[in-house]
């Protein structure tokens, strides 16, 4: 159903978990993928999402998918090869793994449209929304984290303060995309011309680490209802596999579309540890912004301060 590729040496302790939830709209036909890896001191996550707005057209000779298919795959396929290929003695930074990264998807997209033959039909060609979140475990009161990222997935991170978002859509218009058409993208992966977004920083411990493609997080109106649902699953489970269940199954209710959602968790001592960390902010979150808003008398300035004051952590990470 959904591409899964993975490489690991010796995983860092303060790596609890690592989770990815997918589906896909129509069985063997889904056009997201991720990928993940890790090392005794490097590691990374990664989730790409097919335009199949943009690049729809069908190809007989790879068995009749469609170019967002075959982007989304070609794309995780130069994740894993990325992370296997590195030299990482002296560290990577974001711009040495942007280059990097583009060096290996732009030789295997490039080969895929040459085998193709006849792409008349597609003027973009292998297109796909793509994100990699790259973990740097060396220093151990902090997590060093680059991000690399062409179109619409989002990287967010989870900590005692909620959720924040750490990537920008690129998107024709100003905020976030709020159509289900990527028509609406300024730039995502192709074979052609685009533009990776780079980003590093510096994370404070513990955290979760979400990765999500745009049909995971368009099911919530409100990025407070995908920090509810994470939450929400997470206090109610006993085990890392019950939480991936948990939230598989909502996702898969709440849309029709394709989904992914990669989940690393760094720096708890266990399970029960990080289910008892996030207790607080899962009751702080329900009184102040999810019940409040469900209030049928609540007035339009209310609901605007509530939305405002959530806002204002969900951006801290850009000023």
């Amino acid at each position: 159903m959904m591409s899964i590729a993975k490489h690991h040496d010796q995983i860092p302790d303060r790596i609890n978990s690592v989770s990815v939830v997918s589906g896909a709209a129509v069985e063997g036909y889904g056009e997201d993928s991720h990928a993940y890896g890790f090392g005794a001191q490097f590691g990374y996550t990664a989730v790409f999402d097919g335009c199949g707005t943009v690049g729809s057209a069908i190809y007989p000779r790879f068995s009749g998918q469609t170019g967002a298919y075959l982007a989304s795959r070609i794309a995780a396929t130069a994740a894993v090869d990325w992370f296997a290929q590195i030299d990482f003695e002296h560290g990577l930074s974001v711009s040495e793994m942007s280059a990097s990264y583009r060096s290996i998807f732009d030789d295997y997209v490039t080969q895929f449209d040459e085998l193709a033959e006849d792409h008349q039909q597609d003027s973009i060609r292998f297109p796909c929304s793509g994100l990699l979140c790259g973990f740097d475990f060396r220093n151990p009161n902090a997590l060093g984290c680059s991000l690399v990222w062409a179109g619409d997935c989002r990287a967010y991170i989870l900590d005692k303060k909620g959720l924040a978002v750490l990537t920008r859509d690129d998107v024709k218009h100003d905020g976030e995309l709020a159509v289900k058409d990527e028509t609406e993208l300024s730039n995502y992966l192709q074979c052609g011309k685009y533009r990776l977004n780079q980003r590093e920083l510096t994370c404070d411990l513990p955290a979760i680490f979400l990765n999500a493609t745009s049909g995971c997080y368009r099911v919530f109106p409100k990025p407070a209802e995908l920090e509810f649902m994470v939450l929400f699953t997470l206090v109610r489970s006993k085990s890392v596999s019950q939480w991936e269940s948990s939230m598989k199954t909502f996702l898969q209710t709440a849309t029709n579309d394709d989904f992914t959602l990669a989940v690393t968790a760094v720096g708890f001592r266990d399970f029960d540890a990080m289910r008892e960390y996030f207790t607080a902010r899962l009751n702080t979150l329900r009184d102040t912004v999810i019940d409040p808003l469900k209030q049928e008398d609540l007035d339009e300035q209310t609901s605007h301060d509530i939305l405002e004051a959530y806002y204002k952590e969900y951006q801290r990470y850009f000023g």
